[in-house]
């Protein structure tokens, strides 16, 4: 009996060691893997003969024109996804109000059109640049300051749906920029 018990004591002792042992292996490997993940990771371009390759390995000529055309390219992605959250709120504001979505997005940036003497002001202040006279560029002055307020008003909404939080634009910045990348030298 006494034998048996004995047996049965090292089989759980065997069990504990066993179960602590997975659960360590667990955690160091869990820990491995946070740590990779948050370590910046420059980002594969390519894979040229079976080697991928990095914005780092790029030729500098090359690397520098790329940036340029990635941070073209983000800009207008950027653009393109605020312009995506404009119009849901204008539908939203559209169908609480119950408005056409054109006065919905009118009303939901709260601008108005520039008034007359707003245009004449501008052309006024302007008038050593133009060199035509006012009744010919009125209407372009009157859709470039409409533009102005618009853009204005625009930029102002999207600033308070990221302060509420009800807008989120991913990614914040294009991959160019995500590791820094100085290039060297070699003389």
């Amino acid at each position: 009996m006494k034998q048996a018990h004995n047996t049965r004591s090292q089989l759980i002792l065997m069990f504990v060691a066993f179960s602590f042992g997975m659960i360590l292996s667990n955690l160091l490997a869990q820990s491995r893997a946070v740590q990779d993940a948050t370590e910046p990771q420059e980002e594969v371009l390519l894979t040229y003969r079976g080697l991928d390759k990095t914005l780092a390995d790029l030729p500098e000529d090359i690397a520098e024109r790329y940036r340029i055309v990635t941070e073209r390219t983000h800009r207008e992605q950027q653009s393109l996804l605020h312009a995506a959250a404009l119009r849901w709120a204008f539908a939203e504001y559209a169908q609480d109000h119950e408005l056409d979505l054109e006065d919905a997005a009118q009303a939901y940036l709260g601008w108005e059109a520039p008034d007359d003497q707003s245009v004449s002001r501008f052309y006024q202040e302007q008038s050593t640049l133009i060199d035509k006279p006012f009744y010919e560029v009125k209407d372009n002055i009157s859709h470039y300051l409409g533009e102005q307020r618009a853009r204005q008003a625009r930029m102002l909404r999207l600033a308070e749906m990221v302060e509420r939080g009800d807008l989120i634009v991913f990614p914040d910045r294009p991959a160019s920029q995500r590791p820094s990348v100085v290039f060297s030298t070699a003389e």
